[in-house]
């Protein structure tokens, strides 16, 4: 037996004919050569057994009845693209060999049926047979190999997924590659936004990995976020196929996480340590200055701290120590930071704070912390002081001036709010009760007089203004009825400015009690402060994530969501700031999503004005100019978000 011969006797063929004698005498043939021979009288049972037994070969008669052979062969091909088939028959018109072709025949015997022809058609596609047999035992090789793999495998092109190990099925519950394709075009949608993690933020994601990267996802099958080592190769025989090895470290980078917890917080409060309350003061000083915002810091110390650890032992205030760090965490705002700066004081950074602000602050945590019952001791008192940045100043020297203003406050009293600027005590709230007094005898005679008060906050960057009459007074409240947009801003806002000739400055309330009802508010807590509504005198608005911007300059493209939006300029985040520079001109496309019936596009030339950022992350503003029909279909848009933002307003509302 030679070699051919043992290779025919590993395969499977099946044989269709309808003539008794020959079906009888080709199949006897076939079964001495063949591992297993399927024999079927027409085209229908020929297809029934190629469903059962997926055949490597098929050989078959054309004439038969209920379906002949080019019907049956057509069939087979939509069941298996790559099938071989070899058809016999007694004609030769051009017409039906052009069918078979078509139809992608392999092989023609013409009938009567010669043994020797039929051996030489066998062999001419048994060696197609046996190349696609060898490339399937290849493929299922790499495939076994891949699956004993541990780390997630995944083969991608721009548009979709061509290939997965059993470990990335399996991670994003898929049970097979066809699947996985259908589902999800990219693994993109699982990537989630970390700080120190890659994001793919472009749809040409896969070039803006290099070499091994960090990346967090979430597992579909616990819900649970996992950390990954991601690395991207390009496929070695196709110029868009990229390789995608995710190797899971997620106990890794939780064990790092223990260790940054071990090395930044505070064994005995949770709270941050020195280390961790200078890096995030630092970092607060970098946004101060970005955003020209005020920043203030509050040291405090519990007053006589060392009496109770004579007396009562050195648990006992540690345990005194412990209460008090969880009452000002439960009290201070939800953006303050909370940290230990030495084992007597405690820090509170404020962002966006200034010298009023603060001071109401530390009053109440004061008043707070003097009606508190503490383990041990009953009642405590702490001594404060407040500190604001000053420009130049680093992380280090703003800490030292609170530091050294509680020190010198510790030398004139106890439970004393001290001003590092002057190094004098704070006044108690007796001053801002006199001015809030003062400002409610002028709403007094406002209304008396029955003279209008002109208000003025903002809606999501949108200046909104009304005059209105006072509808009513009480001890330490005004109350006025605001037309609907007024109302909807301030109770978003939860304050507002008031201005009126009696009044002479302007004024900030705050929100106390709403009726929706009646569109009725009542306003508390008075104070003369700037008008900062008038900032935004200019329309200047927050847009919807779905606002992108494209800026274009010598061959460099960048694609970011857009932040906010005026007729004159445009701001937006981006961590691929390296190739733009201040006073570049650029090319500029805002693509807004306003259409119903598509995206609708805004063209103009910018100049970059600012670019700023701390670490990867910049932010980006530049002046706009447009030609006149792109400087309509903007201030047409600008128009449309003022009503969205409206809309918005009323649905949380509701």
């Amino acid at each position: 037996m030679d070699n051919s011969e043992k290779w025919l006797a590993r395969l499977t063929v099946l044989y269709v004919e309808d003539e008794p004698g020959v079906r009888e005498n080709i199949a006897k043939f076939l079964q001495r050569r063949f591992k297993k021979v399927y024999v079927a009288e027409d085209g229908r049972a020929g297809l029934k057994l190629f469903r059962e037994h997926k055949p490597h070969m098929v050989i078959s008669d054309v004439r038969m009845p209920v379906m002949d052979g080019l019907q049956m062969s057509r069939e087979i091909r939509r069941l298996q693209p790559d099938a071989h088939i070899i058809l016999t028959t007694a004609h030769s018109e051009t017409d039906l060999m052009i069918q078979a072709i078509d139809i992608g025949v392999s092989q023609f015997v013409l009938k009567p049926i010669s043994r020797e022809k039929l051996l030489e058609s066998i062999g001419r596609t048994m060696r197609d047979v046996l190349l696609r047999e060898k490339e399937h035992q290849q493929i299922r090789l790499i495939q076994k190999i891949l699956d004993s793999q541990d780390s997630l495998i995944v083969v991608a092109d721009r548009s979709s997924i061509i290939g997965a190990n059993r470990a990335a099925l399996d991670y994003f519950q898929c049970s097979s590659l066809q699947v996985m394709a259908q589902n999800y075009s990219c693994i993109r949608p699982f990537f989630l936004d970390e700080d120190g993690c890659f994001f793919p933020r472009t749809e040409n994601w896969h070039q803006e990995a290099h070499g091994s990267c960090k990346i967090k996802m979430l597992d579909s099958r616990t819900h649970q976020e996992r950390f990954f080592v991601m690395r991207v190769k390009k496929f070695p025989m196709g110029e868009n196929i990229s390789i995608i090895t995710l190797t899971d470290m997620t106990d890794l980078e939780h064990q790092q996480q223990e260790l940054e917890k071990l090395a930044t917080v505070d064994p005995l409060t949770g709270l941050h340590n020195r280390a961790k309350c200078s890096f995030l003061l630092n970092r607060e000083i970098q946004y101060a200055r970005r955003y020209r915002s005020p920043l203030s810091v509050v040291m405090l110390a519990v007053d006589y701290r060392d009496d109770i650890d004579v007396s009562l032992g050195q648990e006992c205030s540690d345990e005194v120590l412990l209460c008090l760090a969880t009452l000002l965490k439960e009290n201070i705002r939800n953006f303050d930071i909370l940290g230990r700066w030495d084992d007597e004081e405690l820090m509170i950074i404020a962002p966006n704070s200034d010298h009023i602000v603060i001071q109401n602050l530390v009053h109440r945590l004061r008043g707070i912390v003097a009606q508190h019952e503490f383990p041990f001791v009953g009642s405590i008192t702490c001594s404060f002081s407040i500190a604001e940045a000053v420009e130049g100043e680093d992380e280090m020297a703003f800490a030292r001036s609170a530091l050294e203003a509680l020190r010198h406050g510790q030398t004139l009293g106890r439970n004393l709010i001290i001003d590092a600027r002057s190094m004098e005590v704070v006044s108690s709230d007796l001053e801002a009760i006199r001015e809030s007094e003062s400002i409610l005898a002028r709403f007094r005679e406002v209304h008396q007089r029955r003279q209008q008060v002109h208000l003025s906050n903002c809606l999501k960057g949108m200046c909104v203004q009304a005059s209105v009459s006072i509808a009513g007074l009480g001890v330490d409240s005004v109350d006025l009825i605001l037309p609907r947009k007024q109302f909807y801003a301030l109770l978003l806002e939860k304050k507002v400015y008031l201005e009126s000739e009696l009044l002479g400055q302007s004024v900030l309330a705050r929100l106390r009690d709403f009726d929706k009802d009646q569109m009725r508010v009542t306003l508390k807590e008075f104070s003369f402060k700037e008008n900062r509504t008038r900032q935004r005198r200019y329309v200047r608005l927050q847009v919807p994530d779905t606002v992108k911007i494209i800026v274009a300059s010598e061959g460099n493209v960048l694609q970011e969501r857009l932040f906010d939006l005026s007729l004159q300029s445009a701001t937006f985040h981006t961590m691929a700031a390296d190739w733009l520079r201040e006073g570049m001109e650029v090319e500029v496309t805002l693509v807004t999503g306003a259409r119903a019936a598509g995206y609708e596009t805004i063209q103009a030339r910018g100049t970059l004005q600012r670019v700023e950022g701390i670490g990867r992350m910049s932010i980006v503003a530049l002046l706009l100019q447009c030609d006149r029909q792109n400087q309509e279909s903007l201030k047409e848009y600008i128009a449309r978000r003022q009503i969205e933002i409206i809309q918005e307003a009323n649905e949380a509302l509701l």
